[in-house]
C-alpha cells in the first residue's frame, strides 16, 4: 500500500486535488488496515478503484496509469482478504 501511494504522491502527475484525493483514500485505508479493521481498510480501496476509474472516463489520468493504481489496489485487496 506505501509503494502505491508513493507512486500517487511522487511520480504521478495529475491535478493536485485529485493527486490529494486518491493519496487521502490510501492513507485512510492504511490506517483502517493498521488498526485491524480489513473491512474498513477494503472498503477505502474500492473506493480508491472507483475514484482511479472515474478520473480516466474524465480523462484526468490515463488509461495506463489508472489501471496500473486498480491492478495494484486489487492485489492489495487480494492480500487483505488472504489474511
Amino acid at each position: 500500500m506505501q509503494a502505491l501511494k508513493g507512486y500517487v504522491e511522487c511520480t504521478y502527475k495529475c491535478h493536485v486535488k485529485t493527486k490529494t484525493g486518491l493519496a487521502t483514500l490510501l492513507d485512510t485505508s492504511m490506517c483502517h488496515y493498521e488498526k485491524c479493521d480489513n473491512t474498513k481498510a477494503v472498503s477505502m480501496l474500492r473506493s480508491f478503484i472507483h475514484l482511479a476509474e472515474k478520473m480516466k472516463v474524465c480523462k484526468q489520468i490515463s488509461a495506463d496509469e489508472a489501471d496500473y493504481m486498480v491492478r495494484e489496489a486489487k492485489k492489495i485487496i487480494d492480500q487483505i482478504e488472504a489474511n
